[in-house]
């Protein structure tokens, strides 16, 4: 997960909830700062053991290119698409935009890991909406996701 790092995002909820939720599934972070600032509290407890990646002063197209480069010498690419077995992306797609709704970009990394072991759709939707938090949201979720063309409702 490459974190943007900046006063706005450090002060905000919904990246705060998102970190923790990556460091508790063990996803590695990135924090990539593009404006000199320490991180919150609440944020130095996740992000105190990271490596960091600076990306000011401006211009940052340098530093963009010397994250990108970071990024594929260790095997990996924003820009990378999913790698699925049992799945075809055009399948994984809809329901990782739906998951996405609720976690916000963790949703990638989460449908790409419950897809390795999904048994099928049905397998999938579960598994997935185990990872939300109340039971409304599960529900919906999955109904939501049971709709979709391909699935064994839709």
């Amino acid at each position: 997960m490459v974190l943007i790092f900046s006063a706005s995002s450090n002060h905000s909820a919904q990246v705060r909830r998102e970190v923790e939720r990556a460091v508790h599934k063990q996803v590695q972070i990135l924090p990539f700062r593009i404006e000199e600032v320490l991180p919150s509290k609440s944020l130095e407890y996740f992000l105190s053991s990271q490596h960091w990646m600076d990306a000011f002063p401006p211009p940052r197209d340098a530093h963009y290119a010397r994250l990108c480069s970071y990024l594929k010498a260790r095997g990996g690419s924003a820009a990378a698409p999913l790698h699925v077995t049992a799945f075809q992306a055009a399948e994984l797609r809809p329901i990782e935009l739906h998951l996405a709704e609720y976690i916000g970009p963790l949703a990638r990394h989460l449908v790409k890991q419950a897809a390795s072991r999904a048994t099928g759709i049905d397998d999938l939707i579960n598994q997935l909406s185990a990872e939300l938090d109340g039971e409304t949201e599960r529900r919906d979720f999955a109904n939501r996701c049971r709709q979709l063309p391909g699935s064994t409702n839709g």
